[in-house]
């Protein structure tokens, strides 16, 4: 399973950029960037789930969905966006969840129906848990990066 720390690596890498660069590429982008380049590579985020990459031959901030993505390139996942585990709680209000009960339909729907700007409350949704926990993930992150260019590095040696 894909997730924030994960790097799809094609089977014999050519030359990726210096570790130094990609952190410093990694550290030019805020939080609220990545989750809009993920956001908007999603062509129905209710379906598949939507990620934000760093393409580490090129250095280039990318989005895919789950089945369109590159595969002959290695790149590190910084973000995935997962809207059908989304509970809808997590993004209404009680008086709105009462209302979406009683409507009876997706939530998808009910935000359309109910004039609500879903992607405004999924970004507050997604900051809230980015604040909490972007450090765990910028530790998966950095842990990955590291341990891939280790691995790299060692392949090189003993070729």
């Amino acid at each position: 399973m894909l997730s924030s720390g994960s790097i799809i690596c094609e089977e014999s890498p050519s030359e990726v950029l210096e570790l130094s660069a990609i952190k410093s590429i990694l550290n030019a982008y805020s939080g609220s960037e990545i989750f809009d380049i993920a956001w908007e590579a999603s062509i129905n985020p209710w379906v598949e789930n939507t990620y934000a990459m760093l393409n580490l031959h090129s250095g280039k901030l990318v989005g895919h969905e789950e089945f369109t993505m590159k595969l002959n390139t290695s790149y590190l996942i910084l973000r995935k966006i997962r809207l059908q585990s989304l509970n809808p709680g997590d993004i209404l209000n009680e008086k709105e969840l009462m209302e979406f009960h009683r409507f009876g339909k997706p939530l998808q729907v009910y935000c359309e129906n109910s004039n609500l700007n879903l992607k405004q409350r999924v970004i507050e949704y997604e900051s809230n848990i980015w604040a909490q926990c972007s450090w765990y993930w910028e530790a998966i992150i950095t842990e990955s990066l590291d341990n891939f260019y280790d691995n790299s590095m060692n392949q090189a040696v003993g070729d």
